[in-house]
């Protein structure tokens, strides 16, 4: 197995709900969270950190819904790869979770659970 190291990069920017961290490289976004760690992480600028983070603010104002940045994602399995790849079509999730929570209930309808007989004493 050949290992090549990427130099990453880490910044972060303090949002209505925390401290959000962005971790990066040349290659796309690898990270983004609360409380990450850098792990070594360069802090110095990198362009793809700060388009993450301009992108990220621009969403918590209201004014982004979608992210268009390229991911950098760690080695996994490909079934694991593959679900994040889809997950990713999905869109944003607020606007179209309730239409596939819908979706979902109407196909699925539970039925209703046997009343239980009344306790003899």
């Amino acid at each position: 197995m050949v290992c090549i190291m990427t130099t990453l990069y880490f910044d972060q920017f303090d949002s209505q709900v925390g401290v959000i961290g962005v971790l990066a490289g040349p290659v796309g976004v690898r990270e983004v969270g609360w409380r990450l760690n850098p792990r070594g992480a360069s802090t110095e600028p990198d362009e793809m950190v700060q388009r993450a983070l301009g992108q990220l603010r621009e969403y918590f104002a209201g004014q982004r819904r979608e992210f268009t940045l390229p991911l950098d994602l760690a080695p996994m399995e490909p079934v694991a790869e593959a679900v994040l790849r889809a997950l990713s079509t999905v869109g944003w999730l607020t606007k179209n979770g309730s239409t596939h929570a819908r979706r979902v209930a109407t196909s699925h309808r539970s039925r209703k659970a046997p009343s239980r007989p009344a306790r003899q004493a």
